[in-house]
């Protein structure tokens, strides 16, 4: 799953077996801007010099709420709040940034792997939102529980992780 509220709700309707729920992958959020930008951290986007901010809408955007939780916990959401331009998803933040619509952006890790003309400018403090995990389980109903649990068992595994990431993704202890 994309996110841990999202299994949490499939554990507590008993739609998946309680056992194989586990932590697989970490994430971290990103501020990102054009390659030539001259933003250099978070406390930058309050700079005149940055017009537009692009963040997926909190409301029904995973990275758009860890945006919020940041910026509000390093209390630059209200200064830049008149800045903030919302997106659908996180793909449509890196569109505005990589085509200068808005000077900066906030996005996973994982999601800057494909930038050709922007740049990680900073990584979101540690303890600035809630951690960024992956969870996985199996289906309570699967008919192929064995193929299920090595296929988990498979995605835990160090080949796995290795290209996890490898594509901006951090492995959590198994």
């Amino acid at each position: 799953s994309a996110g841990k509220s999202q299994m949490d709700a499939l554990a507590q309707k008993k739609l998946i077996t309680d056992s194989s729920l586990k932590n697989l992958l970490g994430n971290e959020l990103v501020l990102i801007g054009k390659k030539d930008s001259t933003l250099s951290s978070f406390e930058g986007l309050v700079d005149k010099s940055v017009g537009k901010i692009s963040i997926g809408t909190p409301e029904t955007v995973p990275a758009g709420k860890y945006a919020q939780e940041t910026l509000t916990t390093m209390k630059l959401w209200d200064q830049i709040q008149p800045k903030l331009v919302m997106a659908k998803d996180v793909r449509q933040v890196l569109t505005y940034v990589e085509t200068a619509n808005v000077d900066a952006g906030l996005v996973y890790r994982s999601d800057t792997v494909g930038m050709k003309d922007s740049k990680i400018v900073a990584a979101a403090p540690a303890g600035s939102s809630k951690p960024i995990v992956y969870p996985m389980a199996i289906v309570a109903s699967s008919k192929h529980p064995k193929e299920a649990a090595d296929f988990e068992a498979f995605l835990a595994s160090d080949e796995a992780m290795q290209v996890f990431t490898k594509y901006g993704f951090t492995a959590l202890k198994k």
